[in-house]
């Protein structure tokens, strides 16, 4: 039997609404998958930090801090980084830290911006 659909554009009773940027697999690929997962959930990234840990030393994520953060933002991101190690059962020792400069369409690491204020993205 063969996919049929493949990737195709959501469809705008699904939720996300009309000109949505998400796609999805199409039913029969959806079983072909064991792992697939419908994104964005913010269960599996509570209870096991995915996508972020998808590589368990954090070597694809970029954690975006404000220039001077405060107490409770650099709590956050260590207890993140904390939370992440449990879950994946190694340490984080590959994770970039950076401000909010390094923000730029198409690149290749995902950004985990860890913060209460407003971080402008460089122009």
């Amino acid at each position: 039997m063969a996919a049929t659909g493949g990737l195709g554009a959501a469809d705008p009773a699904d939720g996300h609404g009309s000109g949505s940027q998400f796609r999805f697999l199409s039913d029969y690929a959806r079983l072909s998958y064991p792992h697939y997962a419908p994104l964005p959930n913010l269960e599996i990234f509570a209870n096991a930090g995915f996508p972020f840990t998808r590589f368990a030393d954090l070597s694809e994520t970029t954690v975006v801090l404000p220039p001077t953060p405060t107490e409770q933002e650099i709590e956050t991101f260590v207890t993140l980084m904390g939370h992440f190690s449990r879950q994946t059962g190694f340490p984080v020792l590959r994770v970039t830290v950076a401000g909010p400069d390094v923000l730029q369409a198409g690149a290749k690491s995902g950004f985990l911006i860890v913060g209460g204020r407003a971080v402008k993205r460089p122009e």
